[in-house]
């Protein structure tokens, strides 16, 4: 569970877009921008320039993704350790099949 913040400008900066993560994370891109607009309040600088419809990461931005996704590797590791300790198994399953007609 990272936090939400982290998450949001993390799809912002993959996906280059803030209406293309506002789909990705099912938010609207007034609620993105809030969020982003936090982040970048917090830490006192821009950390995306947005010009022409697209996003690009600042230099800070670019120093703040390494650790948001270095973090979200944290959690989700932290998540499977917990489950395999507590005896819960979690994770996606997919499941193939074909029609066979004889």
């Amino acid at each position: 569970m990272l936090d939400t913040q982290l998450l949001v400008f993390k799809t912002v900066a993959e996906q280059k877009s803030f209406s293309l993560a506002a789909r990705v994370l099912h938010m609207t891109q007034p609620a993105i921008s809030i969020h982003v607009q936090t982040l970048e309040d917090y830490f006192g600088t821009r950390l995306l320039d947005r010009t022409n419809r697209r996003v690009s990461l600042t230099e800070a931005g670019r120093v703040l993704y390494h650790y948001a996704v270095q973090l979200s590797r944290l959690y989700d590791e932290a998540r499977k350790a917990v489950a395999e300790v507590s005896g819960k198994v979690k994770g996606k399953l997919i499941i193939g099949a074909t029609l066979n007609y004889w």
